[in-house]
């Protein structure tokens, strides 16, 4: 064998092929989101746990939540569009925000730290 055989490519490779698969399998859990099935039929025709799948489902709603809101949309008018409840928008405009919060208050701490030396 050769230092260059396949195997050692392949093996240097494997997380660019592991990341690449992790966007193939999440485009195939909101395709079938989309087409209607439950998280449980999703993660049963995956394979895979209901929670990872969830989880997946979960940021999506939020990524399109922060997007609608950049459009100046409502809670009300998110939620409709979403397909989620207006409550849930609410938690998660309200989680949002206060992570923003808390990091505004690290870094005005951090900038008083570098001022003070």
């Amino acid at each position: 064998m050769s230092n260059n055989d396949d195997s050692t490519i392949r093996l240097a490779n494997i997380g660019e092929v592991a990341g690449g698969l992790g966007v193939i399998y999440a485009a195939a859990v909101r395709r079938l989101a989309a087409d209607g099935l439950s998280q449980r039929q999703v993660a049963d025709r995956l394979g895979t746990s209901s929670p990872y799948v969830e989880r997946l489902l979960r940021r999506r709603v939020e990524r399109e939540v922060v997007r609608l809101v950049g459009e100046g949309r409502s809670p009300s008018e998110i939620a409709q569009a979403v397909g989620v409840p207006a409550a849930r928008v609410r938690a998660i405009l309200a989680r949002l925000d206060a992570e923003l919060a808390q990091a505004a208050a690290h870094l005005e701490q951090v900038t008083r730290e570098e001022a003070g030396r």
